[in-house]
């Protein structure tokens, strides 16, 4: 996935810099194949213009294989309101639908994100926490958006929420034991979009971004 740190200002940084370098600043096997980004007249290809823009994020340019092209990519930028078009029709794209294959979509790749839900499913103190807030409460609502599956849908819904790993299987090492502090209970939708961004959006920022909606 794409870094939501790289934001507007970065992806002009990256135009500027790429105009100033020239044509031959573009690399071969990075080169538009299906779309382009038009910006000022000149034009540029989506995945390497965000690799590119995230060195000025943090000094490192991205690897172009960690995150989509297309819809992804496309989605992402015209959100910083940059405008993509199709090089085989020449029109201009609108907002596409993602791939919904969570082990392509994991910002940390497939292996890890096999991990990452091995320890969601099978974690006892995933079941602890479970425990502590129903003791606490009588119900599991969802730790951003306050979702209840058990109000929402009755009795079918009593006693189910996802829990999520607030630290990536990645940053673990070696044996080290999850703390239930670490376990943030969430309903399906908020679960699928914490682990859409890397960074890995925090509780607090998806709330943020929940009331802003």
């Amino acid at each position: 996935m794409i870094s939501s740190d790289t934001k507007r200002r970065h992806i002009l940084h990256a135009i500027r810099n790429l105009k100033a370098l020239g044509k031959k600043s573009i690399p071969r096997r990075h080169a538009s194949t299906k779309y382009d980004v038009h910006f000022e007249g000149g034009k540029y290809p989506p995945k390497y213009l965000i690799s590119y823009a995230h060195k000025f994020v943090d000094g490192k340019m991205w690897d172009t294989n960690i995150f989509g092209g297309g819809p992804e990519a496309n989605n992402f930028l015209k959100t910083r309101k940059f405008r993509v078009f199709d090089r085989r029709t020449g029109k201009e794209v609108g907002y596409e639908p993602v791939d919904e294959n969570e082990e392509k979509a994991f910002p940390e790749g497939r292996v890890l994100y096999r991990r990452h839900k091995a320890r969601e499913r099978n974690s006892k103190i995933a079941k602890l926490a479970k425990n502590r807030r129903l003791r606490k409460t009588g119900d599991l609502a969802c730790d951003v958006c306050g979702f209840s599956f058990s109000k929402a849908f009755g009795e079918i819904g009593v006693g189910f929420i996802e829990a999520h790993h607030t630290v990536p299987v990645s940053q673990l090492v070696g044996q080290r034991k999850t703390k239930i502090t670490e376990i943030a209970l969430v309903c399906s939708n908020c679960h699928r979009m914490l682990d859409r961004r890397r960074p890995w959006l925090s509780i607090k920022k998806l709330r943020t971004l929940k009331l802003r909606s």
